[in-house]
Formats: C-alpha cells, structure tokens, sequence
C-alpha cells in the first residue's frame, strides 16, 4: 500500500517508497524466537497473517498516523 505524506516531515513518502507490507519478521513466532521484531527501512511492517484484513480496511484511503 503506497502512502502519501500529509506535513513537511514527511511529503516525500511516496518518493521514498514509504508503504504498509507484510513481513515475517514481525509475526509473533519470529518476536519468541528471536525476542524482537526485524527492523524495515522505514515502512509500516504487518505480521502477514493480518495484511489482508488490514488492506480491507485502509482501501479507499485512510489516514495512518504515527508518532515517534
């Protein structure tokens, strides 16, 4: 799911290929195993067991907001 920027922080999301994606390195087996997730390079990283259910929800545009 490819994501807009909405502020001056982060307008160049697109750009930079910033989007939500499944990965293994998230899913909670890999969290017992390896006591911590994966680290993305910035995306928004799902367990894949759940992508679905969330595309669903987030299609026809959706706000994501996120705070450090």
């Amino acid at each position: 799911m490819l994501l807009e920027g909405l502020d001056d922080g982060n307008r160049n999301a697109r750009e930079r290929q910033i989007i939500v994606h499944a990965a293994p390195y998230v899913a909670p087996a890999w969290i017992a195993r390896h006591g911590k997730p994966g680290r993305s390079w910035g995306c928004f990283v799902l367990d894949p067991a759940i992508i679905e259910s969330v595309r669903m929800r987030m299609s026809g545009g959706r706000l994501l907001y996120a705070h450090a």
